[in-house]
């Protein structure tokens, strides 16, 4: 099954997350993030994290032909495994995770 962020709600944040939770909740699947399409909030083709995207086990995110971009408020990676972090205490070990960039894939940092 495919998830994409844009039939959630929320930040750009939220909407990836929850694409992401939403292949694991199914025990994995694919996440396909495209070009963020404008919106009433913004007008940005591009996705803009305020913290890292959290990947489990048995998922493929494939970013294709976008950019995922850090906020200037941001002190995190962009994306980081699910079994680590502030308030985890048992590291679970994580497996078939796959992150795969198509066309013109961007991860790009702050600004500053």
């Amino acid at each position: 099954m495919i998830f994409t962020p844009e039939k959630y709600r929320g930040s750009d944040s939220d909407r990836l997350q929850a694409a992401v939770d939403a292949a694991a909740g199914i025990g994995g699947g694919k996440v396909v993030v495209a070009a963020r399409l404008p919106d009433d909030t913004s007008s940005r083709t591009h996705w803009l994290l305020d913290r890292a995207l959290l990947v489990p086990s048995n998922i493929t995110l494939v970013i294709d032909n976008c950019k995922l971009k850090l906020s200037d408020s941001c002190r995190d990676n962009i994306i980081r495994s699910a079994n680590c972090g502030a308030g985890i205490r048992e590291i679970q070990p994580l497996q078939n995770i796959h992150i795969v960039g198509e066309g013109r894939a961007v991860l790009e940092g702050a600004d500053r």
